[in-house]
């Protein structure tokens, strides 16, 4: 059966939700909902068992959520009304590309972070790595070869970014190698189930071209 859920995202002073967008799961599915001045919609298809869902809206010009609200589903419509985001992200990722002169929009990693070694990338005391499970187009991969805050380039830190234009994805590693450059500040590496800090950048070639990226990632240590 179908079942259309519709709602409307607004900020803590009521006004619409410009740059934002909603998640909706059910069962083993996962949708996804830009928003248009707040409004959202999904069309779900589900089992008559399928009753319950949840959604979760995030306003990303001011890094909130709504956490995650339960709901059941109508037939054939769920109106979910007036929804707020007024909490703050527990953790986040932000980083945003420029090639060839074209800056893209910037791109947010909410959920599938850890903080934690990574047996893949032994050389490292430490990975932070960005996978929403329900996205293949955004990974992203910050290696540290140390825990003490300060500035730091080239082979103390693996930047790997896969980047997607269109249909179109390639990875990108920013290191010593390949006339590519990475670097990072890293403001606060904090104990485990507390805060780490850091603000990076990469540049080098892309296929010949020039590209470089910029970004802030504020995690919670997982190990």
């Amino acid at each position: 059966m179908s079942s259309l859920v519709q709602g409307k995202l607004v900020k803590c002073d009521g006004s619409n939700v410009s740059n934002g967008y909603v998640v909706l799961e059910f069962g083993n599915q996962i949708l996804f909902s830009e928003v248009t001045n707040g409004d959202f919609q999904f069309s779900a298809v589900r089992c008559s068992n399928e009753a319950d869902f949840s959604v979760r809206g995030y306003d990303l010009d001011n890094l909130q959520s709504t956490g995650n609200l339960n709901y059941t589903f109508g037939t054939p419509t769920t109106n979910l009304g007036i929804v707020p985001v007024c909490s703050a992200l527990t953790e986040y990722i932000v980083y945003q590309f420029k090639q060839n002169g074209v800056v893209y929009p910037p791109r947010y990693i909410f959920e599938g972070i850890t903080a934690k070694p990574d047996p893949l990338n032994p050389n490292f005391d430490l990975a932070i790595i960005g996978k929403p499970l329900d996205d293949a187009q955004y990974y992203i991969l910050l290696g540290f070869n140390t825990t003490v805050p300060g500035s730091y380039s080239n082979n103390e830190l693996d930047l790997s970014i896969l980047h997607t234009v269109g249909n179109s994805s390639s990875w990108l590693h920013f290191y010593t190698e390949n006339d590519n450059f990475a670097s990072y500040n890293l403001s606060q590496f904090g104990g485990v189930g507390e805060y780490i800090d850091v603000s990076f950048h990469g540049s080098g070639l892309t296929n010949g071209s020039p590209i470089e990226v910029n970004g802030y990632a504020h995690v919670l240590r997982d190990q």
